[in-house]
């Protein structure tokens, strides 16, 4: 048997750049963008509203991961079933963390690039769900909205897929008076 030792660094194109490192050669744009915050979210709503559904809620937050504090939005919306049963869904946008500067106005400088960081979340959310329209339109039965949608009110689609001990939460509850059996195809006489 041959022994495998995986390796424990990161894969370098897993990491979130800072906002000051994100280049356009890796994929990133939005970096000199001049919209506002209030255009971006604009264009947010229109583009949820294309996909099926309506913003209700932009709440501004901080979030920390793996140490870095990142600004950002949690963006709720519901969509609307044929049926006009409502399904209520929430998006995490975590901007690109930014260095904190050393000199000059630390104050001043760090709210500037939180502030260009949301908006080039924003821009590069628009141009994501712009695009993902384009797949929905060409892939009969996908809604990109789902993987958001709230199961218990609380947690995404998503998330629970991502905890292996929540994705039974998907899933209809057995029965209790259902026995377990075999299958076996008869013959047609």
């Amino acid at each position: 048997m041959v022994k495998f030792t995986p390796d424990d660094t990161q894969d370098e194109t897993s990491l979130v750049p800072y906002y000051d490192e994100a280049r356009s050669k890796d994929g990133w744009s939005g970096q000199s963008t001049t919209k506002s915050i209030e255009t971006l979210k604009a264009e947010v709503v229109r583009a949820i509203a294309r996909l099926g559904g309506r913003i209700t809620r932009f709440t501004r937050g901080l979030y920390e991961i793996d140490g870095k504090d990142r600004s950002g939005y949690q963006i709720e919306y519901i969509v609307e079933a044929p049926d006009g049963q409502v399904f209520p869904g929430r998006f995490d946008i975590a901007a690109l963390p930014v260095k904190i500067p050393t000199r000059g106005n630390v104050d001043q400088v760090e709210r500037n690039r939180h502030k260009a960081s949301l908006r080039m979340s924003l821009y590069n959310v628009v141009n994501s769900l712009e695009a993902s329209w384009i797949l929905q339109m060409l892939s009969p039965g996908y809604n990109v909205l789902i993987p958001w949608m709230l199961v218990d009110g609380e947690k995404t689609i998503s998330e629970i897929w991502l905890d292996a001990a929540s994705f039974r939460q998907l899933t209809p509850p057995k029965p209790d008076d259902v026995e377990e059996g075999e299958f076996r195809e008869a013959d047609d006489e």
